[in-house]
């Protein structure tokens, strides 16, 4: 195979540039009248994040679940399924 040219490298770059650029999925780039949000308004809002599992999990499970990850150790097989259920649920709920 050739090396490709400093030029087709540059059609190709500019090919990319001239593509349309999809509108962001409703829910990941709010607008109101027009106008976007910061984007810390929405960042992260399909993240099942540390107040996701608290909410959705018992609190034993929470407590094992939550010491694995900041000891960094793996987690225990007996509350695997509960958490695994939980994530579960919590896309669903999402959307996904």
């Amino acid at each position: 195979m050739a090396a490709p040219t400093s030029s087709s490298r540059r059609a190709a770059i500019q090919e990319i540039i001239a593509r349309p650029r999809p509108t962001p999925a409703a829910g990941f780039a709010p607008e109101t009248n027009g106008r976007s949000h910061a984007t810390s308004s929405y960042f992260g809002c399909n993240t099942f994040g540390a107040r996701q599992m608290r909410d959705k999990l018992p609190k034993d499970v929470y407590a094992k679940l939550l010491a694995a990850v900041r000891l960094g150790k793996k987690l225990d097989a007996d509350i695997a399924p509960a958490v695994a259920h939980a994530i579960r649920d919590w896309a669903v709920s999402r959307g996904v």
